[in-house]
C-alpha cells in the first residue's frame, strides 16, 4: 500500500548534502515524503501517529537536554529518534525522555537505519542493545512495600534522592538531564503528596520511607 500521501518524516539536522541525500534515501526506501527542517516550532507537530521527527544529535543544540525539555514540554506525544549518537556518551542518556523512541549511532549502517525507521513508523521502539539494558538496569525495581513511597513516582523518587543529597534545583536539573522547570514541578507535586513545607520536610520524609 502507498503510504507516502499519509507518512512524513521531518529531520532536524544542517542544510547539505549529507541531509539531503538521507532524506531522498528515506523517501525512495521506505515510500514516505521527508524533509529537513532546522528546528520544531509548536505549528510543526505531526497530524497523526504514524509522522515522525528524526534528530540530528550533532547539530547545533538540538540534542541538548534543554532543547529536549522544550520539545517534551511542547509536543507531549510526539514521536521522534536520534541519529549521528557518540556511542558510550552521554548522549545516549536522552532515551530517559519519553518522546525518544529511538537511537542511532554514528557509525552505524543505513540498512540499520531503515530498518529502525520502519519499526518507529509502526509505533514501535528502536533502542541498541546495550542502551536498552542500561534502562532496565535504570528503572527495573522490586515493588516497593513501602505504601508511602509508592505514592511517588520513579521521577519523583529520582529527585528525592538528589535533594536527599543537598542538591540545588539546577544540579539536580543537571543530573537528570531535565529542566530546571521540570524539577521544580516534580518538587510542587512531591511537596503536595508527602505534605512537605520545605525541602527539610522532603529530606526526613526520605530518611523515613526510602
Amino acid at each position: 500500500m502507498n503510504t507516502a500521501t499519509r507518512q512524513k518524516i521531518k529531520i532536524i539536522s544542517c542544510d547539505d548534502v549529507n541531509t539531503q541525500a538521507l532524506c531522498e534515501l528515506i523517501q525512495s526506501s521506505l515510500n514516505i515524503r521527508c524533509e529537513r527542517i532546522s528546528r520544531l516550532g509548536r505549528q510543526d507537530h505531526p497530524g497523526h501517529a504514524n509522522s515522525f521527527i528524526l534528530i540530528d544529535a550533532s547539530y547545533a543544540n538540538a540534542s541538548s537536554p534543554a532543547a529536549m525539555a522544550k520539545l517534551q514540554e511542547q509536543h507531549p506525544n510526539l514521536r521522534a529518534a536520534l541519529f549521528n549518537v557518540q556511542a558510550y556518551s552521554t548522549q545516549e542518556l536522552l532515551v530517559e525522555w519519553p518522546i525518544i523512541k529511538g537511537l542511532f549511532y554514528l557509525d552505524g549502517s543505513t540498512t540499520t537505519l531503515l530498518k529502525g525507521l520502519q519499526q518507529l513508523l509502526n509505533n514501535s521502539h528502536w533502542f541498541p542493545k546495550r542502551v536498552c539494558d542500561r534502562l532496565l538496569e535504570t528503572y527495573r525495581q522490586a515493588p516497593s512495600m513501602n505504601v508511602r513511597a509508592a505514592l511517588l513516582s520513579r521521577r519523583e523518587l529520582h529527585v528525592v534522592d538528589e535533594l536527599s543529597k543537598g542538591k540545588a534545583n539546577k544540579t539536580i536539573a543537571n543530573t537528570l538531564f531535565i529542566s530546571e522547570f521540570t524539577v521544580k514541578s516534580h518538587l510542587y507535586r512531591i511537596f503536595k503528596k508527602i505534605g512537605a513545607k520545605n525541602r527539610a520536610d522532603v529530606r526526613r520524609w526520605a530518611l523515613d520511607n526510602i
